[in-house]
């Protein structure tokens, strides 16, 4: 008995078959969360619903305020009406705190019938407008030309400006909620996130809900570089035209070169001096799509597409690189830079690349880090060196990332993870020195070149 009540509450021990505790504190705030989301959004809130009909095409507005406010934009809910539709339905406030709503049937001049109009929340008496007698205790402010009602008891409002005011005071109401019931539908929100998370079990193992997410993003990105319009995204021009000097071309170009004025921007600035290799691997990437006689910005647009879904396929296969581009999938503003060409997409790359090859123990960095004869080990020595170049041909802005990795390093010798003796220290500096000779050498051709 002892032993199956401490399987029940210690914290890694299954509670329930499936889950380990953790897993169960995770469901249970989610499920607050989602009550808590519930309860304020749905059953807090009053629903109106509207039957009418418009000659014009205009907007209806509720405004709410509560005792001595002022009706405000920023307490209002609205819907477009438009003509040949009548049913209309949405969500307010909550009634309970206000004390007064506002009504607008139109914000240009229309004619508005208004059949009916029902106010319902959870808890509280339904307000109901149907006949004249109900319509009237609607109070007109203003910008109103006229009010008729016919035999069915339809209001008739004629608007005369953009902003026809009707007011209603609500009657005390006391909140007399259905405990019993909302208790149940909490119960079941509790009940289908179980069902879900225990249907989606293998899905948390090793974190392969992101694997989903990685696919879900990119193509997001894929559509979003397929269908919007050329030069739509900042700057994208000027990063076109510098890759597209490269597709034909090895060596930098000289300085006020007349092939490249259209190159330059409104600021008199062109990429193609930024000392940036994307522009080079970008143009030998058009090149080699030059047959299918697409769209140069298409092109370009796949080449970063390409990046991202390289950084997708190895979330997929390590499970913590998918910790690591965790915030590609959950921020927009990241993923957005994949989906058109711009140079801060290959520097974001080659950032998470080298995150890829520290955080996987068996990457050649970690073969090179070895305790084995150097003889062994060269040729990763000098792939960790060229990798590292690369943040060397970066944008200026990634160069902080540099920080970050000696940080890093530090972080793993405080571990004891990497022992930085004299053996390590000195197969850091060979890899140092590969970066800075492979940038040397670049430079070099562009002084070559330029002076």
């Amino acid at each position: 008995m002892a032993k199956e009540k401490e399987n029940l509450y210690t914290g890694n021990r299954l509670l329930l078959p499936g889950f380990t505790g953790r897993q169960h504190v995770a469901i249970l705030i989610l499920g607050i969360i989602l009550s808590l989301c519930y309860h304020n959004l749905v059953v807090r809130r009053a629903v109106v619903d509207l039957r009418l009909n418009t000659d014009t095409r205009t907007v209806f507005k509720v405004y709410w305020a509560a005792a001595g406010q002022l009706y405000s934009e920023k307490r209002m809910a609205r819907v477009v009406i438009s003509p040949g539709r009548s049913d209309y339905s949405f969500r307010i406030c909550n009634l309970a705190a206000v004390k007064k709503i506002r009504i607008d049937v139109a914000e240009k001049p229309a004619k508005v019938s208004l059949h009916e109009i029902r106010i319902t929340q959870e808890g509280l008496p339904e307000l109901h407008f149907a006949s004249e007698a109900d319509f009237k205790k609607l109070i007109p402010l203003g910008g109103i030309a006229g009010i008729t009602f016919d035999r069915s008891g339809t209001m008739q409002v004629v608007a005369d400006n953009g902003d026809p005011q009707m007011e209603f005071l609500l009657p005390p109401m006391v909140y007399q909620p259905d405990y019993l019931a909302e208790g149940m539908r909490v119960l079941c929100i509790f009940g289908l996130l179980y069902l879900l998370a225990l249907a989606s079990r293998p899905l948390w193992d090793d974190y392969n809900y992101l694997s989903f997410m990685a696919v879900f993003v990119l193509a997001l990105v894929v559509v979003m570089a397929s269908v919007s319009k050329y030069n739509q995204h900042p700057d994208e021009f000027v990063h076109v035209y510098a890759a597209e000097y490269y597709q034909n071309h090895l060596l930098p170009p000289e300085i006020g070169s007349p092939e490249i004025r259209h190159t330059y921007s409104p600021y008199g600035v062109s990429r193609l001096f930024s000392g940036e290799i994307v522009y080079l691997l970008a143009g030998k990437f058009m090149e080699l799509f030059a047959p299918f006689h697409l769209p140069s910005y298409l092109i370009l647009r796949f080449f970063n597409v390409t990046l991202f879904a390289v950084l997708c396929a190895l979330a997929i296969g390590s499970s913590p690189f998918r910790i690591a581009m965790l915030p590609f999938f959950i921020s927009p503003q990241i993923w957005y830079m994949f989906s058109y060409f711009n140079s801060d997409a290959f520097a974001l790359f080659v950032c998470m690349i080298v995150v890829y090859v520290l955080i996987r123990k068996k990457s050649f960095f970690w073969q090179a880090m070895a305790d084995v004869p150097l003889g062994r080990v060269w040729f990763k020595l000098f792939l960790a060196g060229l990798l590292f170049s690369l943040l060397l041909f970066s944008k200026l802005n990634f160069y902080f990332f540099i920080i970050f990795l000696f940080l890093y390093l530090a972080w793993l010798h405080w571990r004891h993870e990497l022992r930085l003796n004299k053996k390590t220290l000195c197969r850091l500096g060979m890899i140092g020195a590969v970066a800075l000779v492979a940038f040397s050498l670049v430079r070099g051709t562009d002084y070559a070149v330029n002076g």
